[in-house]
């Protein structure tokens, strides 16, 4: 629940970034730590690529939730997916909340920073897949 807080109280300084779900501070406990969002401006594919290139693995598409993911308006573009677990430290929240303004930063078409892709993350490999694969 604390690091739960902690993301929404960070994604909130970030107009760029819409949560779907439960925001309200106050109803934390109404909800599991699995966030969806996205990102104006941004497909969700192409947020989630960047993501990987920093070593942070969130996945992107509709899960499989038609009805909702057209009521959002993102059954095109998709939305960005990842979850807090008991072995998550606050340490990664904020390094994920660090990316996420980044990549705000960064428009389509822009070109990650030097020094963004280290050759253990595998982001070269999901970059070869082809789209269709990299969706859930």
């Amino acid at each position: 629940t604390q690091m739960s807080r902690q993301f929404l109280t960070g994604v909130a300084t970030l107009p760029h970034v819409t949560v779907h779900g439960i925001t309200d501070l106050g109803r934390v406990s109404e909800r599991v730590p699995t966030f969806s969002f996205t990102v104006r401006g941004m497909d969700a594919e192409t947020v989630a690529e960047r993501f990987a290139a920093r070593n942070q693995f969130v996945w992107a598409g509709s899960f499989y939730a038609m009805e909702i993911a057209q009521r959002l308006g993102v059954w095109e573009s998709g939305v960005v997916r990842f979850g807090l677990a008991h072995y998550n430290t606050a340490a990664e929240v904020d390094a994920l909340l660090g990316h996420l303004a980044e990549t705000g930063r960064c428009r389509p078409g822009c070109r990650p920073a030097p020094g963004w892709v280290s050759s253990d993350t595998g982001a070269e490999a999901l970059a070869q897949r082809p789209a269709a694969q990299r969706r859930v």
